[in-house]
């Protein structure tokens, strides 16, 4: 028997584990990334200021809110409710935006990451990822670390988008007796911290190859960033409204009566309880998702 072919499931539960601890504990030390209730409207909201009274609102607020996201005729900010009425918002030319505008307006430096390019893992603790920043990273790390990492496709979403992974492990050992485990995130799109996660256990293991390399040699590690795809291209880009469920029938306008979706982080075959042909789900209906939801089906479980 090859000394690889037998792998103790406390190793891998200790791995697991371990990983699990990295990730807990990196989030502490993240600096990076902003750690505040970003599109909670009960706590921050989205102003919208015309060019001519930038300098006015910079003056305002003493350069504390830095630009979030820009377009031809407008900037825009996230402020927190006690500060717009504190700095006198709103003013003329400074005004408080009311619909759900997309996340991408208020992630912060969205449009400064879409336009760079890939140079090292540090890249990955610069801000939060849509579909787009998540296969350019993914890419860039399977490119820079082609002994440890690989990019694959591992399926398409309802709606035909593809969902990327990343597979962590020597690729140049015969992966037939390798054990596989799987990291996923995002099940709920709008859960953009959940991402991190994910990309946390790639930083950790690609920037320690060493104390990771028999791991390496013996295990499959998936990682799969965002496992919704489809909630997260109309949570970034629609609406931050939406994004909890995912893009199933596939055809359709997205919206919860005529294209409900699916929660598939609720749509596992377990843990529901089960009366007249219908899962109760033990949750308080929200505009997300409502209570209750029906037997689970395999072609609504991506």
């Amino acid at each position: 028997m090859k000394s690889y072919s037998v792998f103790p499931f406390c190793t891998i539960l200790f791995f697991c584990t371990s990983l699990f601890v990295v990730v807990s504990c990196g989030g502490f030390f993240r600096k990076k990334i902003q750690n505040s209730p970003l599109n909670d409207p009960r706590k921050m909201l989205l102003v919208r200021i015309d060019p001519g009274h930038l300098g006015e609102f910079k003056e305002k607020t003493e350069g504390k809110y830095p630009i979030s996201y820009q377009e031809t005729d407008s900037y825009y900010s996230v402020m927190s409710r006690e500060d717009i009425e504190k700095f006198g918002f709103p003013s003329p030319g400074i005004t408080i935006v009311k619909q759900y505008f997309p996340f991408k307006y208020y992630s912060g430096n969205y449009q400064d990451l879409i336009k760079e390019q890939f140079t090292g893992l540090d890249d990955l603790k610069k801000g939060y990822k849509d579909n787009i920043l998540n296969i350019h990273y993914l890419l860039g790390v399977a490119s820079r670390y082609p002994e440890q990492a690989r990019m694959e496709v591992i399926g398409k979403t309802a709606r035909g988008r593809e969902i990327p992974a990343l597979l962590l492990t020597n690729t140049n050992l015969s992966n037939e007796e390798k054990i596989s485990v799987l990291f996923n995130c995002a099940h709920h799109a709008n859960e953009v911290i959940s991402i991190e996660h994910c990309y946390d256990i790639i930083y950790s293991v690609l920037s320690e190859p060493k104390r990771y390399e028999e791991i390496l040699n013996k295990m499959k590690i998936w990682v799969v960033p965002i496992v919704n795809p489809d909630g997260a291209r109309h949570f970034w880009h629609v609406s931050n409204l939406m994004g909890r469920k995912n893009g199933h029938p596939g055809i359709g306008p997205v919206n919860d009566k005529l294209n409900p979706g699916v929660d598939i982080n609720r749509n596992y075959p377990f843990f529901g309880e089960k009366q007249e042909g219908v899962i109760l789900l033990r949750i308080l209906p929200t505009i997300f998702i409502e209570g209750l939801q029906r037997d689970r089906s395999p072609k609504q479980r991506r």
